[in-house]
Order: structure tokens, then sequence, then C-alpha cells
């Protein structure tokens, strides 16, 4: 019984490679993109996934201004991180996104500068939270994080990036695609929340 404990994480991880593969292997192509579209849908599934970690840390971190928890604190860590990683991995992706689509990595472009610049500010300041042993100040960072990313990335204009693509796509299996990936990186994600609990289960006694 334990060791199959032992072997479930990893079970569940193998089904999301497994499922994420089938599901960019029948995914459409786009009318214009053709298949340049393919790496499209992981890079937006990360970024969408990086942007929800960082709202719900920010929430979480308004529940800690009221209710001093340590377990609450700990979620709000762990989600944080995943959401910054995942935000970076997104961008990270958006290379390969765009040398399939615009033969080239334009870092200049201003919605990828502005997403490294959330990053760069984010780490700063996790970093400074991280050396002062504060939970409401590590609350009030994450919740000050929410408005860095809106005032950053989805203030800054639209040049090589379409606008609102996935709402506007005529195909309803483009869509479907996206939420598809949307969920198999949320689960991902949860994947390494929940590696992290069973290593750190103590934290949260």
């Amino acid at each position: 019984m334990q060791s199959q404990k032992r072997w479930l994480p990893w079970i569940f991880l193998g089904i999301l490679i497994v499922l994420g593969a089938v599901i960019l292997f029948f995914a459409p192509n786009e009318k214009t993109m053709g298949a340049g579209i393919k790496p499209v849908y992981v890079h937006v599934a990360f970024s969408w996934v990086g942007v929800a970690g960082v709202w719900l840390a920010g929430g979480i971190g308004l529940l800690l201004l009221v209710r001093d928890s340590k377990k609450l604190f700990w979620w709000m860590e762990v989600i944080s991180w995943i959401g910054l990683v995942w935000f970076l991995a997104g961008i990270v992706l958006s290379f390969l996104a765009a040398k399939a689509n615009w033969g080239g990595i334009f870092l200049a472009e201003p919605r990828t500068a502005a997403g490294l610049k959330f990053i760069a500010i984010a780490l700063i300041a996790k970093t400074v939270a991280e050396w002062l042993p504060w939970r409401k100040l590590s609350a009030l960072v994450n919740i000050a994080l929410v408005g860095v990313l809106w005032l950053t990335t989805f203030s800054a204009p639209l040049v090589l990036h379409p606008k609102d693509p996935i709402r506007t796509a005529t195909s309803v299996g483009i869509q479907t695609t996206f939420g598809a990936m949307f969920v198999v990186v949320l689960l991902f994600g949860g994947w390494v929340a929940w590696m992290i609990r069973r290593r750190q289960s103590h934290d949260l006694a």
C-alpha cells in the first residue's frame, strides 16, 4: 500500500504528460499560422496559469491580512512561486512560438518586454520579503504583484500579439484546445504543489 502511494503522484504526472501530448497531436492548425499555433497553445496555457497563480496568491494575501495563519501563508507562497515560474515558462515558450510564427525572437516587443519586467520586479520584491520574517509583509507583496502585473503586462500595447485571439477564433476546436491545455497545465501546477506539500507536510501543522 505504501509503495502504491509513493508511485501515485508519478503515475498522475505521466497521465498529464500523455494527455498534453495527445491534445497537441490532435490540435487543429490555424488558417494563417498552420502548425505554428501548436507552441502557442502551450505558451498561452502556461501564461494563463501563471496569471491565475499570481491572482490567487494575492487573494490569499488579503485573507492573511485579516487572519494570520501559518497554513494560509504556506499556501500563498507555494501558489505565488508556482504562478511566477509558470508565467516565466510562458514567456520562454513564447520565444518558441515567435520563432515559429514571426521568424525570430523580439525581446523589445511590448507584451514580451512587459512580462520580463514584471518577473524582474516580482523576484526582487519576493526576495526582499523572504529576508524579513513578517507574514503580513509577504501578503502585501503578493497583493501588490497583482497590481504590478496589471500595470505592466496587461496595459502594454499589442504590436505583434493579436488581441483576444481565443475568444474571437472562429474554430471551436481551437478554443477547446486552448481550454484543454489550460486545464492540463493547471493540473501540472497542482501536481507540483502536491509534491511540495508531501515533502513539507509538517509545515502545515
